[in-house]
């Protein structure tokens, strides 16, 4: 990875079948903060990826290039933060209009959060870029907002939790993070659809996300002929956990269980054809594909890939090759 998670935010800041009630969980605590027009939810829970036996492999792609080691190396000497060994989860949702306004939200939760080094740091990287970054008072709390297009700002909220939103969502997150009392709290996503879709999700895996498919991304689909049943797709969700091999499963709401049926049968031709191709021949996916099994009950359709530790670390060493030799060019 070109950057760390925290380093990458601090320099966002510089600039750059529903269940009947929603998640009451950690996931319920994020939702709260997050604005109700919401529709992606994404989370990396690292603490749960660093107990996996390939966490040494995966650190290792970061420390071997010798620029992300320098800018891991420099933040924690200069924060006292290590973003390989303190950051536990990561959090990043955005709504529909995410590529148009620059909204999204990160929430990043972790251990050796020095607010003044952090907040000194932020402002020497986006001085260097042009940006200024000022305080201001939002919510009860300090709100460090940077000062460009990119329109980022971010709090502290406690000592192990980093709040950033862009595109206006830092002042909204402020809002709605805002203790019980004084102003009326803006509208929130823990009590709408996403929130009910999130408490389908399997808790304690590493990676999973949630999103309600936007009606333009629909229309589009429904335009292309090799599409239009994926257009029927109204809400996704997935995860995958690295302990011991690799699970993953999507699940994907079509609106009919024709769809549900066609988009199955187009996957697994796909599968099918993806096996015969050169380049998979070449590089040895055959055995992995074979793994990929897909099925439709009713209007949900259940994708699932399913590796033993063996095959996983097989096919975490070929990533890692070619994101190595990707380096070298």
């Amino acid at each position: 990875m070109r950057a760390t998670i925290l380093l990458s935010v601090v320099i966002c800041l510089a600039g750059c079948r529903r269940s009947a009630r929603p998640p009451t969980d950690e996931t319920g605590r994020t939702l709260a903060v997050l604005p109700a027009d919401t529709r992606v939810l994404a989370v990396v829970d690292l603490a749960r990826v660093r107990a996996a036996p390939l966490w040494a492999r995966l650190a290792a792609l970061a420390e071997d290039d010798p620029a992300d080691r320098t800018r891991i190396q420099g933040l924690t000497a200069r924060t006292g933060l290590d973003p390989l060994r303190q950051i536990q989860r990561v959090w990043a949702a955005f709504p529909d209009s995410a590529r148009e306004r620059g909204q999204f939200a990160l929430v990043v939760e972790g251990q050796g959060f020095d607010e003044r080094r952090l907040v000194a740091y932020a402002r020497e990287e986006g001085a260097a870029r042009g940006v200024r970054i000022e305080p201001t008072t939002r919510g009860g709390r300090t709100l460090w907002t940077g000062r460009g297009p990119a329109r980022t700002a971010g709090f502290f909220d406690g000592p192990g939790r980093f709040v950033l939103g862009g595109g206006g969502w830092g002042e909204l997150l402020a809002d709605l993070a805002a203790p019980a009392g004084g102003a009326p709290r803006p509208p929130s996503a823990a009590g709408g659809e996403l929130a009910h879709l999130c408490d389908r999700v399997p808790r304690g895996r590493a990676l999973w996300f949630a999103a309600l498919v936007p009606l333009d991304v629909r229309r589009m689909l429904m335009d292309d002929p090799g599409h239009d049943s994926a257009a029927s797709v109204t809400r996704l969700a997935a995860s995958a956990d690295l302990a011991p091999g690799l699970s993953a499963e999507v699940v994907a709401d079509l609106s009919n269980a024709a769809d549900a049926r066609v988009l199955v049968t187009r996957i697994q031709a796909s599968v099918r054809e993806a096996k015969r191709n050169a380049k998979a021949l070449m590089l040895g996916l055959a055995p992995y594909l074979d793994a990929v099994t897909a099925e439709a009950d009713g209007p949900t359709l259940r994708l699932k890939l399913t590796l033993g530790e063996a095959q996983t670390r097989d096919l975490v060493d070929r990533l890692m090759g070619l994101v190595r030799a990707a380096r070298g060019r």
